[in-house]
């Protein structure tokens, strides 16, 4: 219960912070002008576990049909008690931490496996475009190797020029190496498959 004093101190700091915000100032004097509890000593012994949020016993004091040092049974069992609570509270935690981690990796292999696949995707349309590049490509060139090379000068010869090296390079990429080569750079066929869900996690 706060003393006269110790409430007319409390309304003098709340005039204080009232004055300091209509001022735009800040104010650091927070601290309560009195204590939120009173300790009166009354001679009776008592004992205390912290509260680890076990559901148990964690007081036991003097009261009038019992005294502390009678309760000694009781205090041992209900300490060890309590220290199984936290232990099983504990262990729970760190049950639903692994389950938490493994659902979140999981979920992040989810997602590298749905990405690849729009990469392998964007890979499989651009093997199909080359292929009808080079099927575009190919009676041209076979033309231009015979009457059009013969009469080609100067910007005619030039595309020639540019347009086979341009079906040989795609050709190229459409080889079994070139393939394979591509799909290696990219990564989109690994073996062993590090976006494979491991057997730990498997249902």
């Amino acid at each position: 219960m706060p003393t006269v004093k110790e409430l007319a101190l409390e309304e003098r700091q709340k005039r204080n912070r009232e004055r300091d915000k209509r001022a735009n100032l800040w104010s650091f004097d927070t601290k309560r002008a009195y204590p939120a509890f009173d300790f009166v000593r009354s001679g009776e012994l008592g004992l205390q576990i912290e509260n680890k949020y076990v559901e148990l016993r964690r007081n036991w004091a003097d009261g009038r049909r019992q005294r502390l040092e009678n309760l000694i049974n009781s205090i041992v069992g209900g300490i060890v008690a309590y220290l199984a609570g936290v232990k099983a509270r504990g262990e729970e935690f760190e049950r639903r931490e692994r389950r938490w981690e493994r659902e979140r990796r999981l979920a992040a292999l989810a997602r590298a496996r749905e990405e690849r696949e729009e990469e392998r995707g964007s890979f499989f349309k651009r093997l199909v475009a080359i292929l009808a590049e080079v099927n575009e490509l190919r009676p041209f060139v076979a033309r231009s190797r015979g009457d059009l090379m013969k009469h080609a000068s100067g910007e005619l010869a030039r595309m020639l020029e540019w347009a086979e090296a341009r079906l040989l390079r795609l050709e190229g990429e459409l080889t079994a190496e070139g393939i394979g080569a591509a799909l290696r750079e990219r990564e989109l066929f690994p073996s062993p498959d590090p976006l494979r869900t491991p057997e730990e996690d498997e249902d």
